[in-house]
């Protein structure tokens, strides 16, 4: 592979998790709590999750080390 591929690829996962996260968003606006709460809840976690990768992703990409990422964090 080449510099540009690889570059690529390290960027194309955190892209597509950006438009999971579009999806699901877009599915939980749809959904109302009163009419399924377990559905709600279920793609709030999925979010969160997917959310939490994305930020897992951009951290390694900037090769960010612990305390460095608690400081972007804000944890």
């Amino acid at each position: 592979m080449t510099t540009t591929e690889l570059a690529y690829a390290e960027i194309e996962k955190p892209v597509s998790n950006f438009k999971r996260i579009f999806s699901l968003q877009k599915e939980r606006q749809s959904v109302r709590p009163e009419e399924d709460l377990d559905r709600v809840r279920n793609l709030e976690g999925q979010i969160a999750q997917v959310d939490t990768e994305v930020d897992r992703k951009v951290y390694a990409l900037y090769g960010l080390i612990e305390d460095e990422v608690k400081v972007v964090g804000g944890n």
